[in-house]
């Protein structure tokens, strides 16, 4: 078996820092742990030489010893959830509980005669690097499990929601797909030095193409369909490195192209939808030369992909050592109900279903073989890189979160009596925006909307209770001072620094607003959202990504026209210039239609 080229990297010894911690600390209000195991302490007295006292194991005993550990099981895969962990629950108390879930599961399937994790050959495990397997193969849970397990409970959750109301199962996973293209602005590869997983990727909103193929195929995961990463054979430029994701369904592996953001469109030349919902399949592509020289002419030649390129190319499997783990496999068999999450995903073959390999290997629509097929190691370098983040990357990830810390409340007014001055006195961060901003990525859609506005009052209405403000009033009248135009008289007093938080804030949730107006196929408020934008922050981190979904959702109205303005003239050095010269091509074709009809 083939491994990929990438190294995988090396194993840290150290503190395991997740990404909500780190925020927590930056911003100084890392919140007490919610899961809370209680212990009593027994006295003890002094042994009795003579007799011997043998315990002796009962029905209730072995019933209560059971409730505990479904308790244990229970209370860590609660802390775990996507909406609880690092904001009310703390991972390292969560992995702690987990351990103590295992130990006891383990002891009691010793007990009952079975084993805690059946011995198999594990022969395709073996043959990955040495340090895949000592990941795959620990037998207690690690730090970074935590945000292992997060991401899968999110991924879900995230999965049924985005999938939409559609019937055919293509058209769910083209869905899934605009969703993750929708919710991830790319960025160059490489440049966020800071490594994150695919939930903290969202959180963000930005990610590299790499974040796109991997939150994807997460998604896909959960819901059991398998998909693979195709690249080009041999070495070649980092920058000539096209990536396509194959999606295994109906014995058919369709294309989809991260980069263009959009399935590789077989209805080019006649296009029957403002985007493109009807992918081609490799067996099509390998055959269809003109269409894919076609989509790179309307691409402004950044889709170089060609037929050749995709008779025989790399197959890259899509995993993690925490997912081919044998100690997520003892988990996976305890999820059901409301705490349903694919966590165990592994190579081997088992005794009732086939593994990974065996699944894309032997896929009736694979044109591959298993010599074809190395594993792709980008999930891997990311989540050990972020289990032992070095100084610089702290600050970066501190830079990166910091607007998630608003508000900053003004809590009081201290006065100087001897001076005649006062100083206003703020609260620590609130975080209120990093919570609001989570239960989005959740898919909590319309009840975060009203934080939102919120978030977007605090640099113009400063954030302050009734009576801190009469407070302030007071010592305004104290001062002379006219207390006519007290909002401004405050505003000005605030430091720079506090001001630009809550700019950058307000700056986020108006864009992230219009984000959840179009997950709820609410067009025209996604619309009027976006405008919104453009006028209050023409030149806001989120103005390209708002013109991007403004066009969109415009197509959806089936106004041509007025889409292929909004998406304006494209850099050519834009990262997704290559998609929307093929949606302004697309558009303009709907709208010669329109204009023969």
């Amino acid at each position: 078996m083939k491994v990929s080229s990438m190294q995988v990297a090396q194993v840290a010894v150290g503190e395991r820092i997740s990404f909500q911690k780190f925020i927590g600390r930056a911003i100084g209000l890392w919140m007490a742990a919610t899961v809370i195991v209680s212990c009593g302490i027994v006295g003890c007295s002094e042994p009795t030489p003579t007799k011997k006292v043998e315990k002796k194991t009962d029905a209730k005993s072995i019933e209560a010893a059971d409730a505990r550990t479904q308790r244990n099981l229970q209370n860590a895969m609660a802390a775990l959830q996507p909406d609880q962990l690092g904001i009310s629950s703390d991972p390292e108390r969560a992995i702690a509980v987990l351990n103590e879930w295992a130990e006891a599961a383990k002891r009691e399937a010793e007990q009952n005669g079975t084993q805690w994790a059946p011995h198999r050959s594990q022969r395709l495990l073996k043959s990955l690097p040495k340090d895949w397997v000592e990941q795959a193969t620990l037998d207690k849970f690690i730090q970074r499990d935590g945000t292992f397990i997060r991401d899968c409970f999110w991924a879900n959750k995230t999965a049924k929601l985005a999938i939409g109301n559609t019937e055919s199962e293509i058209d769910r996973i083209v869905n899934l797909f605009y969703y993750v293209v929708r919710n991830v602005e790319l960025i160059p590869s490489g440049r966020r030095k800071v490594p994150l997983g695919p939930f903290d990727v969202m959180v963000l909103g930005r990610g590299a193409v790499e974040d796109r193929v991997w939150i994807f195929s997460e998604l896909l995961r959960q819901r059991q369909i398998d998909c693979v990463l195709l690249t080009p054979r041999g070495t070649k430029a980092s920058d000539e490195r096209w990536l396509l994701l194959g999606v295994l369904l109906e014995d058919e592996v369709y294309l989809f192209d991260p980069n263009l953001g959009m399935p590789i469109p077989a209805d080019l030349a006649q296009p029957r939808s403002a985007m493109p919902r009807q992918p081609l399949t490799l067996k099509q592509a390998q055959s269809a030369g003109g269409l894919l020289t076609a989509i790179g002419r309307d691409s402004g030649n950044r889709f170089t992909v060609t037929a050749n390129d995709l008779a025989a190319p790399q197959v890259e499997l899509i995993c993690s050592t925490a997912i081919l783990s044998t100690r997520m496999r003892q988990l996976q068999q305890q999820l059901s109900g409301e705490l349903t999450a694919i966590v165990s995903d592994p190579l081997e073959d088992s005794e009732d279903q086939p593994g990974l390999w065996s699944r894309v290997t032997q896929y009736p629509g694979a044109t591959w073989s298993a010599d074809d097929l190395v594993v792709w190691s980008y999930p891997e370098n990311r989540r050990e890189a972020a289990s032992h983040m070095e100084p610089e990357q702290l600050k970066e990830l501190a830079r990166l979160t910091y607007a998630l810390g608003a508000p900053i409340r003004i809590s009081g007014v201290k006065e100087d009596a001897e001076k005649r001055t006062s100083d206003l006195v703020y609260s620590k961060p609130e975080r209120a925006l990093m919570k609001f901003r989570m239960n989005h990525v959740v898919g909590h859609w319309p009840e975060v909307v009203q934080g939102y506005l919120a978030v977007q009052l605090y640099e113009v209405d400063p954030p302050i209770t009734k009576e801190v403000f009469t407070q302030f009033l007071m010592t305004l009248k104290q001062a002379g001072q006219d207390s006519g135009d007290a909002k401004r008289l405050l505003r000005e007093r605030i430091p720079k620094d506090i001001r630009d938080l809550h700019i950058r804030a307000g700056n986020d949730a108006c864009y992230w607003m219009a984000l959840c107006q179009a997950e709820q196929n609410r067009t025209k408020a996604t619309i009027e959202q976006c405008l919104a934008y453009l006028d209050r922050y023409s030149e806001g981190s989120w103005a390209h990504a708002a013109k991007s979904l403004l066009a969109v959702s415009l197509a959806k109205q089936k106004r041509w026209k007025d889409a292929v303005q909004a998406i304006g003239q494209t850099e050519e050095d834009s990262l997704d210039y290559g998609g929307h010269q093929i949606l302004k091509a697309r558009w303009r074709r709907l709208l010669a239609e329109t204009q023969e009809q």
